[in-house]
């Protein structure tokens, strides 16, 4: 196979420059931001005092961080945006040898990439113009892994309204929807990946396949034909999100029954509350409530 980091357009730099200087230039950064979190502890007194701008300062500090140490990172989020690609997760065992899933990760592990971000790096040297979908593609690309470790709800509020623009739905802010195209899609394919998930759970509890699309059926408040139909459905749109649905279901029921066996009751529990009844039942509200929400807007929409 062709070794794809060599020659990638761009001349690199060396990455570390002088790793003596880095090295010395982080360690007094690190030393100014245990001052800045000490100088603003909301435990001792008289610390409100610049908090905000002590704020700001920590977070440029860890911008500069960032670029000193995994910079390159960045860079190659930005090339990835480009060719509007995300990153490749890791697959669970029994997902991580999927075809689909090994030839989009033999497309994202090159420095072309890395090489494209890098031309931001001299004002007025990045190409141009670059649309509105490039920086909302970017914006996912750095959110998954979430550098700034904002809290998941935050997190996954932006994400959801980035797949939903990505899909042309309405997106609560980014940006407006376009007439024709079916809200809460990206939801619902998120819901019913998840009762792909517990059906393949319960299969591997030991109940037949008809067995388990009833009990996530009604849960869902539909037939275990529908439950049949969107996993041939999402066989067809989106077979290796479904592959991986169904590998976390079956790695979670073995690692279920190894410390179920082991007589480890925590970790036996862990698994377990991620497929229990009560979990079902949950996910099975949120998608009812999808449902009404849909009919609703359908509704409204024919009155007018």
């Amino acid at each position: 196979m062709e070794d794809r980091s060599r020659n990638p357009g761009h001349q690199f730099t060396d990455r570390f420059g002088s790793f003596e200087d880095k090295r010395e230039n982080a360690l007094r950064d690190f030393e100014r931001l245990f001052e800045l979190a000490q100088q603003t502890d909301p435990l001792q007194l008289n610390t409100s005092v610049d908090k905000d701008f002590k704020a700001y300062e920590a977070l440029k500090i860890i911008g500069n961080l960032t670029h000193s140490l995994a910079g390159w990172a960045v860079y190659h989020q930005i090339g990835l945006a480009n060719k509007g690609l995300d990153w490749v997760s890791r697959q669970p065992s029994g997902t991580n040898e999927n075809e689909e899933y090994l030839k989009k990760k033999q497309v994202v592990d090159s420095h072309e990439f890395e090489a494209f971000g890098r031309t931001f790096e001299d004002y007025g040297d990045a190409p141009s113009p670059l649309d509105n979908r490039f920086y909302r593609q970017l914006l996912r690309n750095l959110l998954y892994p979430n550098p700034l470790r904002l809290p998941n709800e935050i997190k996954r509020s932006y994400l959801d309204s980035l797949d939903a623009s990505k899909n042309n739905e309405a997106t609560g802010f980014l940006d407006i929807p376009k007439a024709g195209h079916q809200e809460n899609a990206t939801e619902a394919i998120r819901l019913r990946l998840k009762a792909m998930e517990f059906v393949y759970f319960l299969k591997a509890s030991g109940l037949n396949m008809l067995q388990a699309r009833n009990c996530v059926g009604e849960a869902y408040g539909v037939g275990a034909e529908r439950v049949r139909k969107w996993e041939s459905e999402l066989n067809a749109s989106r077979s290796l999100d479904l592959e991986r649905a169904k590998s976390f279901a079956r790695n979670g029921w073995s690692s279920f029954a190894h410390y179920k066996k082991e007589n480890n009751q925590e970790e036996a529990d862990f698994f377990e509350a991620q497929y229990n009844d009560q979990e079902l039942a949950r996910y099975g509200e949120r998608f009812q409530a999808l449902k009404r929400s849909g009919k609703k807007k359908t509704k409204k929409a024919g009155e007018l």
